[in-house]
């Protein structure tokens, strides 16, 4: 029985139907157990799915930690296919967009006999557009044999595959330098001008999300589309009756991330790129386009070297000279007046080509983004940060809000669509009071309801948290060196059968600790494979470390979160040191300023809590199922002489604890 607009107060026993349905899939006795050897009943899975399902009726928004292995998947799942209202689901990464697509939902559709109408929505980048594959097809020149031969095997693709995604071709892997001819990009696109609109597989993804009763996207497109929701008025997504969004402690950065307005040098190139092309193609006798192109990629260049003094980094507009402040605004007044001589002379052209006329709405649309950057050289807006970033790239400006929960509360305070934020990590747990109020501040969502269903591992049986005695300075920058030099660790790690994360707060760190097992611990690494960020894809090391079995991997922040490896193949997870964020990063500086400036502490209410819950995060790699066993290790004395890290550490899974190395290697013999 579906849910009338949403509402159980209209019909109060639609919602006790609904409860009594997800009783028989997930209760103690419920189908689930008999359609999948793989279940098990848990408690806190079946408390979760009737809370979801409750909030849904209640138009309630939620914010709820789900420990790992409780099966939050299915426990949302189960209420968003049964509800009866439209849901969009959004989660980390496109990885898991596609595994709750091509695996969950068809899982859990044919166990419970309920077919169920769902949609997978991605970026534009995600799929073929038949415009630019045309176009590169009638320029073949530029491209090798095997790039022409694969572009004619992507025209077949295009005419067999259900959506054009391109994640469902595998060549495309091979050649990813590829992409960008045959995908477009909100820049580039034609839009409704295109002769090809009838084929465009983002227009055909997008129709079929507006008929589907669960849509699943990521958080960038999510927070991509609220931003141009807000900003443009112009809509991606359908509009649901409730969000649900998985894998949430992710979501603030990512959209952090896209409520940032950007200016780069690369984008202004590539805009020249593209007019020089379009010109020569469509107009060639109305223009001096080489010359046109030319000026707007010497601003390019003059913005590079204006920021090139600062060397590579990020930097905020306070830590900047004055003459650094001088060359930027000039070389923003060089690039205003390019956008504004090619303005004009669009303005004398005849022609009406839909991709001529796109290219004259991205110059329109860089001088909007430039605008708000040039008054501000020397003086700062209380509501954004102004910071730039200098990489092998080139440079980028960026405006981001200072406040995320202000840039948010239209869509999460306004509306009454109610946001079901779930995750492993998102409460400050241990002895805090209010665990959820440092991501309800940052959300800026007040009256959620809150939830904490705790994971059914028995963690004092199947692990170790061991913080050695004697450890090195977590300060020194040499820190990770002479933490794999000490005699007893370099002993445990060879005990070890299975595998080993090696989890780092840096890159540097990262390169440190694969010199040091290269040059001075032969012995572990010679009969193991040494996988080291950086050296292969993400993908491609976690694929080769499961199948291994006793691999080392090195990396940093991207292998703390969203890493399953079950079983011994991940036996041990070594953290250098507590991971608090560079406190020079522009935002978090000035997100750090603005919290003394009104009393509070930096350190205390930002630093820590966003430590922990990467801490959390990083730990959470080792328990994966109730029969995994592992060592975490944890090379900071901090969590244990510090009350900061003591509060840190009584939120951390309740494994035995111990600081003897020695008893760490009895436990690895009783585990194998």
């Amino acid at each position: 029985m579906n849910l009338p607009n949403g509402r159980a107060e209209s019909e109060p026993s639609a919602l006790q139907e609904l409860q009594t349905l997800v009783d028989s899939y997930l209760g103690p006795e419920g189908r689930l157990l008999g359609a999948s050897k793989a279940f098990r009943y848990r408690d806190e899975q079946h408390r979760l799915a009737k809370t979801i399902l409750d909030c849904l009726a209640q138009r309630q928004s939620l914010i709820a930690e789900a420990g790992t292995g409780i099966g939050k998947t299915f426990a949302y799942l189960i209420p968003a296919m049964t509800a009866g209202v439209k849901i969009v689901i959004s989660t980390a990464s496109k990885t898991l967009q596609d595994q709750l697509y091509n695996r969950d939902l068809p899982q859990l559709a044919e166990f419970l006999g309920r077919p169920v109408n769902v949609a997978r929505l991605k970026g534009r980048s995600n799929y073929v557009c038949a415009h630019r594959l045309n176009r590169a097809l009638g320029g073949q020149i530029g491209f090798t044999l095997p790039e022409q031969s694969l572009l004619h095997q992507l025209v077949e693709f295009s005419r067999v595959s259900p959506d054009g995604d391109l994640s469902s071709f595998d060549p495309i892997s091979r050649h990813p330098s590829l992409i960008p001819s045959v995908t477009s990009t909100m820049e580039n696109c034609l839009g409704h001008r295109c002769a090809y609109i009838s084929e465009c597989a983002v227009m055909k993804a997008r129709e079929t999300a507006m008929e589907a009763s669960i849509v699943i996207v990521n958080h960038h497109l999510l927070c991509s589309s609220l931003r141009l929701l807000q900003d443009q008025d112009v809509e991606l997504l359908p509009t649901p009756q409730a969000y649900i969004i998985d894998e949430a402690h992710s979501f603030l950065d990512i959209a952090s991330d896209q409520f940032t307005q950007t200016v780069s040098s690369q984008s202004i190139t590539t805009l020249a790129r593209d007019l020089l092309a379009a010109g020569q193609l469509l107009a060639a006798h109305q223009a001096d386009w080489p010359s046109l192109a030319a000026e707007l990629d010497r601003a390019a260049q003059s913005l590079r070297l204006a920021a090139q003094p600062l060397g590579l980094g990020r930097f905020g507009w306070p830590e900047t000279s004055s003459q650094i402040h001088s060359s930027l605004a000039t070389s923003l007044l060089e690039l205003k007046a390019a956008v504004h001589r090619l303005s004009s002379v669009f303005a004398g052209i005849t022609t009406e080509d839909p991709e001529l006329q796109r290219v004259q709405d991205r110059l329109h649309d860089l001088s909007a983004r430039v605008e708000p950057f040039e008054p501000k050289m020397t003086s700062l807006e209380e509501a954004y940060v102004l910071w730039l970033e200098q990489n092998s790239y080139g440079v980028s400006l960026h405006r981001s809000p200072l406040s995320l929960a202000e840039a948010l509360a239209p869509v999460l305070q306004s509306s009454a669509t109610p946001w079901l934020f779930l995750s492993a990590t998102l409460s400050l747990g241990g002895r805090s009071e209010a665990p959820f109020q440092y991501f309800k501040d940052r959300l800026g969502l007040h009256h959620a309801r809150e939830g904490l269903f705790e994971s059914p591992f028995n963690y004092q049986e199947q692990g170790l948290l061991v913080i050695p005695k004697n450890l090195p300075d977590p300060k020194s920058p040499d820190h990770i060196k002479s933490l794999l030099r000490m005699p007893e660790l370099k002993r445990l790690l060879g005990e070890l059968d299975g595998g080993v994360f090696i989890l780092c707060t840096s890159l540097r760190a990262v390169g440190l600790a694969a010199t040091e097992l290269r040059t001075h611990c032969d012995g572990l690494v010679q009969d193991r494979p040494l996988l080291v960020q950086g050296e292969r894809s993400r993908e491609a090391m976690l694929s080769l470390f499961r199948e291994h079995g006793n691999a080392i991997l090195i990396g940093s922040a991207s292998f703390w979160e969203g890493v399953d490896v079950p079983g011994q193949a991940l036996s041990m997870v070594l953290i250098d040191k507590l991971p608090f964020a560079p406190p020079d990063d522009p935002v978090l500086k000035a997100r750090i300023h603005q919290c003394e400036r009104t009393g509070g502490s930096g350190f205390r209410d930002i630093q820590c809590p966003e430590a922990l819950l990467s801490l959390k995060q990083g730990v959470g790699r080792l328990i994966r199922t109730e029969h995994d066993r592992g060592v975490c290790l944890l090379a900071d004395r901090r969590l244990v002489q510090m009350g900061y890290g003591r509060k840190m550490l009584s939120a951390l899974p309740k494994f035995m604890q111990t600081d003897s190395l020695s008893e760490a290697s009895a436990f690895i013999r009783r585990s194998t």
